[in-house]
């Protein structure tokens, strides 16, 4: 699997759209497992846009990886 975002990366000012379906994309073309997504964006969380942002990400990603072959985990 890989782990994406944490304490450093604030996501949410990008697109989630993009920037998840790029995830996905490095999932398949190195042969992973899934990803674990620690969303630490707390401002986003905060004015109320982490959420929508999380919740386009989580989409995008499992429409590009699905259950049950690939796994999509939380940390937020």
């Amino acid at each position: 699997m890989v782990s994406a975002f944490g304490s450093t990366d604030m996501p949410s000012s990008r697109d989630a759209s993009i920037v998840c379906s790029a995830l996905a994309q490095f999932v398949l073309d190195n042969n992973l497992d899934g990803v674990d997504l620690d969303f630490e964006d707390n401002a986003a969380m905060e004015i109320g846009t982490g959420e929508q942002w999380l919740i386009t990400c989580t989409k995008k990603i499992r429409e590009m990886l699905p259950s049950p072959k690939f796994v999509v985990t939380h940390a937020p």
